[in-house]
């Protein structure tokens, strides 16, 4: 007597629970290490170096301007997407700085200068700013004891 196997037929669909367990992960992730990142980050910029006191930390996210060599400024938001600025449009620039400050006008604002940007630049930002009526701080890297001994930092 002959024995009749049954054909098994292919199973044709592809199983996406693994797919969805990484993309979990990853989700999750993401969310735990996206607060951690820090809003200065992206364009380099080569900051002079100086003695100053300790600033207490603010608790509101600062605006933070940073000017490049080229003498592009670029105003970062809450997304840290920069957006760029020339010299010539830098009043459209302080019209971007004054919405973000009608949100939350506790919010610093900080400017962050290349060493090889010139000091006419960066004062002509300056008094751009303060004539609408911001307050600004300058953001400089602490002075290190290897530099102080190298002879590089301020006195």
């Amino acid at each position: 007597m002959p024995v009749y196997r049954r054909r098994r037929r292919l199973m044709a669909e592809m199983n996406v629970v693994p797919y969805i367990d990484v993309m979990l992960v990853l989700l999750i992730i993401f969310m735990v290490t996206s607060p951690m990142l820090d809003l200065t980050q992206g364009v380099e910029v080569d900051l002079p170096v100086i003695e100053t006191a300790p600033n207490a930390p603010d608790p509101a996210l600062p605006v933070l301007i940073k000017v490049i060599k080229s003498g592009v400024a670029l105003l970062s938001d809450e997304n840290a997407q920069d957006q760029a600025y020339a010299p010539h449009n830098w009043q459209q620039l302080g019209a971007h700085v004054l919405a973000h400050l009608r949100i939350n006008q506790q919010r610093p604002v900080v400017i962050s200068a290349d060493r090889q940007v010139t000091y006419e630049q960066v004062l002509r930002l300056i008094a751009m700013l303060e004539g609408n009526g911001v307050k600004v701080r300058l953001m400089t890297r602490p002075l290190r004891d290897e530099d102080n001994r190298q002879g590089t930092g301020a006195k």
